[in-house]
């Protein structure tokens, strides 16, 4: 029966991006996909950065095609900008013969995303944008594996794109893994600041895996505890301690504002006598 992807739109929401649907897309396609897809391929359209003021300038071309490929050649589409076009619902000439051991079949159940530029130039909108995209749809096909989100030359030797992603496609991966934890703002830092973050994380690591002996002296001996644990748990008992002595606190205001009242009920009585 085949797969229509008319939830696209669904699977891109409450990411934040700027999303445009092009007139026509829930029915564009070669037929249907032949099942739920398993694959994303990304590509470049290989045409150099014009503006920001013309954020789809091939968005015909994906749409209709070439004259040796009939359109569409993707299901959805970056601008220079990090705007998101979906393009179309049904299967898409974008993959082509390939494989390379990635464990789908192509065009028939995979996602074609086509990137606005030649990989000479990538904008700042597209490296922030381009693996959020890819971690949408992980996040929403529940048969997409993040081994099997691939360039377009990784799929084939026939093509080159996106070969110059800062990093390679292990960073790009890493990107789409950390955005679908909530961790995408240290991946949109410099790398500089990315080094601090790390180097920073590591001595809290550092930390909590030292122990610490207890500062406590044995009202009795005068002794030092010689109790010893981590970090974390001392934070634990310390906030478990306070809870308690906030506990105690409570009760006794309770217990002195309970003697207060019996206190004046007797004086009254003792008043009436």
């Amino acid at each position: 029966m085949g797969v229509w992807l008319r939830d696209l739109p669904a699977a891109l929401t409450g990411w934040g991006f700027d999303v445009r649907l092009v007139e026509g897309w829930q029915t564009r396609g070669h037929g249907p996909l032949l099942r739920s897809p398993r694959g994303v391929v990304d590509h470049w359209t290989a045409t150099p950065f014009t503006s920001y003021a013309k954020p789809f300038p091939t968005a015909e071309l994906v749409k209709v095609g070439r004259s040796d490929l009939p359109g569409p050649l993707c299901n959805l589409q970056i601008g220079f900008g990090g705007q998101v076009s979906v393009v179309a619902a049904g299967l898409a000439y974008h993959a082509g013969p390939g494989n390379r051991g990635v464990p789908f079949t192509g065009n028939s159940d995979s996602i074609g995303i086509e990137c606005e530029g030649d990989g000479r130039a990538w904008t700042p909108e597209q490296i922030a944008q381009y693996p959020r995209v890819c971690a949408a749809l992980w996040h929403w096909y529940a048969d997409v594996k993040l081994s099997n989100i691939v360039a377009h030359y990784e799929w084939t030797t026939r093509k080159i794109d996106i070969n110059t992603w800062p990093g390679g496609m292990s960073s790009f991966r890493q990107a789409v893994q950390a955005a679908t934890k909530g961790e995408d703002w240290l991946m949109a830092l410099d790398q500089k600041t990315q080094d601090l973050v790390a180097e920073s994380a590591g001595t809290i690591d550092r930390t909590f895996d030292v122990k610490f002996r207890s500062q406590a002296v044995d009202p009795e001996t005068g002794k030092q505890s010689e109790w010893e644990g981590w970090l974390s748990e001392f934070i634990v008992n310390t906030n478990a301690d306070a809870f308690q002595t906030r506990q105690d606190v409570a009760k006794l205001l309770a217990a002195t504002t309970e003697t207060n009242r019996l206190l004046a009920q007797l004086v009254e009585q003792g008043k009436t006598k």
